[in-house]
């Protein structure tokens, strides 16, 4: 008996680069069809509780678009940087917490064009579907991007562990919080915030973190779609990620248990 599978399209600035989870396959993320085992005690413990919902209703599956935010200015400034063999000023130069250059916000524009014209690109075999709900980093480029897929007409809903690997944080600045829940009901009205995700001091704990960090934060994320997963009922259900490059490619590993090598 199968049962619940994430299904994964990831979208760059360039477009769909890869589908996982077709429906001629198994569910993409070992521990979740049988076809391998999960890891670690919270996982094999979900994918026991996973099998057993399964049973009881016909197998649906989490659809998960992953979409990396459009350009940003630290984007642009590394480009610069490196044609000016300067990158020794990138420490210096960089922006905490930087927000989409005009280019950006028009890649943002036109992915949600895209999106919205062509929805078999994420069908998984041509199905027409709808974008169910949107959920998104709590960095500003992030953000910028989720609101030019505003016209999806999707719920969106802050999700702080999408953030890019390393958080908040400048060598000039000795602690920096990232966007308080003020500012995001201000700056981006109808964007859900939840108080466990965002406070009124911001989301982010300060400091830089570690890969180990990330890593864990990844299977966090991992964790929290297996939960989706086997909570749907009835029909599949359609969400898309916007987050950042590097965590993308950490997640991607771990759904996948891929090596993840091509262009982010």
């Amino acid at each position: 008996m199968k049962f619940p599978g994430i299904f994964l399209g990831f979208f760059t600035r360039r477009g769909l680069v890869r589908r996982y989870g077709e429906r001629s396959t198994n569910t993409v993320a070992r521990g979740t069809d049988g076809s391998g085992e999960a890891q670690g005690t919270q996982a094999n413990t979900l994918g026991t509780a996973l099998k057993k919902n399964a049973q009881k209703r016909k197998r649906v599956g989490l659809r998960v678009l992953l979409i990396r935010h459009a350009e940003s200015v630290n984007n642009a400034l590394y480009r610069d940087l490196a044609a000016e063999a300067k990158l020794q000023d990138w420490d210096d130069e960089r922006h905490a917490d930087p927000p989409l250059t005009d280019l950006g916000w028009r890649q943002a524009e036109d992915l949600a064009l895209r999106l919205r014209q062509n929805p078999d690109l994420y069908g998984f075999g041509g199905e027409i579907r709808d974008v169910d709900k949107l959920y998104t980093s709590p960095m500003l480029r992030a953000m910028q991007t989720t609101v030019a897929l505003r016209t999806l007409k999707a719920p969106i809903e802050i999700w702080a562990d999408l953030h890019e690997t390393g958080g908040i944080f400048h060598k000039n600045h000795r602690t920096l919080r990232g966007i308080t829940e003020y500012d995001i009901q201000k700056d981006f009205t109808g964007f859900e915030v939840r108080d466990y995700e965002v406070s009124k001091t911001g989301w982010w704990k300060g400091g830089v973190e570690t890969y180990e960090e990330m890593t864990i934060r990844a299977e966090k994320t991992k964790l929290r779609l297996f939960r989706m997963a086997a909570d749907l009922q009835g029909d599949d259900y359609t969400i898309a990620l916007v987050s950042h490059g590097s965590f993308l490619a950490t997640l991607i590993r771990s759904l996948t248990q891929a090596n993840c090598m091509f262009a982010l």
